[in-house]
């Protein structure tokens, strides 16, 4: 059985990324008349610069004003101790007000503290809820925990709802949710056990995204070429390539890395022929 930290560990990841990117989403949808706009775009590129106890100073009024970008960025800086000392309480509560006022990330976050601080209850509770709200606004690593959630169930329900999940996070260029897919194959977890498929997933999870998968993805590519025939390795590649086409809309696989414009937004289609595979979705 595969532990929950194993399982977690590569969907944490997706978090980090979204550090020093996710201050910027969005700004231009907030209903802010012009001045309090220019007083976040000021504490934003404050934040930026990491200069965090003035931020923090810009930011407060704001956030108690009610915008959720706001109380957003306050969440993550008393969440991560950025220029003061961390305090998981203060973080939950502006990451809640911002959750609630649509934030993506917040929500994302809120699902993460209930995971790793609160413990989860039979059905996932809290987390599943917030990640859910995540994944029904596009975030692909939402998804991708939630496919951990149900992965850690070791039932067979749970390996149908993880499959469903991890298949729309590929969908939306999660090279951790092909990862997912790629062991379910390898140890037949919901599904029978397929070299031929585990390698397509981790040739897909390797090319989505060569520099950030090079300790992940290009390692379990160059252990299962080792591993299997080229006759397999072959088939697998075939696999991969029209995985691409059908689900992109691209011609193929080639170039090491693919660009960010390339993948396919979130869709109606995504949520209606994956995510619905999941529990009551």
């Amino acid at each position: 059985m595969i532990s929950a930290a194993a399982i977690r560990c590569v969907g944490t990841q997706a978090a980090r990324l979204f550090q020093l990117s996710f201050f910027f989403l969005c700004i231009s949808s907030a209903s802010l008349s012009a001045e309090p706009l220019i007083a976040l775009n000021d504490a934003l590129v404050r934040y930026a610069r990491a200069e965090y106890p003035v931020a923090l100073e810009m930011l407060l009024p704001l956030a108690e004003r009610g915008d959720p970008v706001a109380q957003e960025i306050v969440g993550f800086i008393y969440a991560r101790g950025e220029g003061v000392e961390a305090n998981p309480v203060i973080a939950f509560a502006w990451l809640e007000r911002a959750a609630l006022g649509g934030r993506t990330e917040a929500q994302f976050e809120l699902g993460r503290m209930y995971r790793e601080r609160v413990g989860l209850s039979e059905d996932g509770g809290p987390a599943l809820f917030w990640f859910k709200r995540a994944a029904h606004q596009g975030a692909s690593h939402a998804m991708n925990a939630i496919g951990e959630l149900y992965l850690g169930f070791g039932d067979a329900a749970g390996y149908q709802a993880a499959m469903g999940w991890f298949l729309c996070s590929a969908e939306n260029g999660s090279w951790q949710a092909m990862l997912h897919i790629a062991t379910m194959y390898r140890f037949g977890l919901g599904v029978e056990q397929d070299e031929i498929e585990e390698f397509k997933w981790i040739e897909l999870a390797a090319k989505e995204n060569g520099i950030l998968t090079f300790g992940t993805a290009n390692i379990a590519r160059t252990e299962i070429i080792a591993r299997l025939t080229p006759a397999t390795v072959q088939m697998g590649l075939t696999r991969a390539k029209e995985w691409w086409r059908q689900v992109r809309g691209l011609a193929g696989l080639e170039g090491d890395q693919v660009h960010a414009g390339h993948q396919r937004s979130w869709t109606d289609r995504a949520v209606r022929h994956a995510c619905e595979r999941g529990r009551g979705d």
